[in-house]
């Protein structure tokens, strides 16, 4: 899994500035529930896979398990030498929990995660904790009351992390509904936390085109947890190659914007779709795409180098 990650990393790494997201994905295959967890940085509008799981369960993930995740993404991205930018995280309601949340912390890792609507927080006001804890609907209406844009809440009775809550109209057929978001912003705007998390739907787009929209991981029939995880290396690898070609080609600056019903507009094609038929034109086979791969590989670890040697001339110097 390291030398997919490693393939992957060279050939896309450019394009991301940082900023990751984790979430699940699970199918059932006869009687046995794969369940892959996922870590990847945001390219334009896709997630690239850098490191994932399979947690060989139904169930929602453990703090621990997360935590090993990040853990290996860190060690692996140091291991190649490229210094690592500052990261933030975007996560949906079922990574929480005051274990997780310091281990972000300690790892400096910025972060936006949203809360579940009945969980209950301790203020901190002042330089010191409040006496009662409040349901975050509450917190809700002492931001509206006093006009603030987030305030700060204690984790686990040790970890300050500000709040705050923005609104996300949705279409329910034909009736427009606002949906209010709950969320831990422990970032340096907070205030606009909201346009952070709306980044986190890049995730659910990947595993649609790698499950059943593109690539189509849900249909080979694998038992075992370890052949799964180097079947969905095979299926980033191309997913990645297809995102890189359509953004250093710049095809998705003249892709077609599609108007759709309820006035929302977007582009007609992904930049994933974009770049798989790009592949298409030039992959004829499976020995054709192994070179590709190995041409965009070395030409990677060739920019790598390069740029380590001009930051170490300068240091020199």
């Amino acid at each position: 899994l390291k030398t997919y990650f490693l393939s992957i990393f060279y050939m896309t790494f450019h394009l991301s500035d940082g900023r990751l997201a984790m979430d699940r994905t699970e199918w059932k295959i006869g009687c046995r529930w794969h369940n892959l967890l996922v870590i990847g940085y945001i390219c334009h509008d896709a997630l690239i896979p850098l490191v994932w799981v399979d947690l060989g369960k139904r169930k929602s993930s453990k703090s621990s398990e997360r935590i090993e995740l990040l853990d290996r993404l860190l060690a692996w991205w140091r291991a190649t030498g490229i210094k690592l930018p500052p990261l933030v995280l975007y996560a949906d309601r079922e990574f929480i929990g005051s274990q997780w949340f310091r281990a972000l912390v300690k790892r400096k890792i910025e972060f936006v995660i949203r809360l579940r609507e009945n969980q209950s927080f301790t203020l901190w006001r002042n330089g010191k904790m409040s006496e009662k804890t409040y349901e975050v609907k509450v917190l809700h209406r002492y931001l509206k009351m006093f006009n603030l844009s987030h305030v700060e809440i204690v984790v686990g009775n040790e970890t300050i992390i500000p709040f705050t809550v923005t609104t996300k109209v949705i279409q329910d057929q034909d009736i427009e509904k606002t949906q209010l978001w709950f969320l831990a912003a422990n970032i340096s705007d907070p205030q606009n936390a909201g346009q952070h998390y709306n980044l986190r739907w890049t995730i659910e787009t990947t595993f649609g085109h790698t499950k059943t929209k593109g690539l189509n991981l849900e249909d080979f029939n694998l038992v075992g947890a370890h052949k799964l995880e180097i079947m969905l290396g095979l299926v980033t690898l191309v997913y990645a190659i297809s995102v890189r070609q359509a953004l250093e080609e710049k095809l998705h600056q003249d892709v077609e914007i599609k108007t759709y019903p309820d006035g929302k507009q977007y582009p007609a094609k992904s930049t994933f779709k974009l770049g798989l038929e790009r592949v298409r034109e030039i992959v004829r086979n499976v020995k054709e795409l192994f070179d590709l791969i190995l041409v965009l590989f070395k030409e990677a670890r060739f920019q790598i180098n390069r740029k380590k040697f001009i930051l170490q001339k300068s240091i020199v110097q």
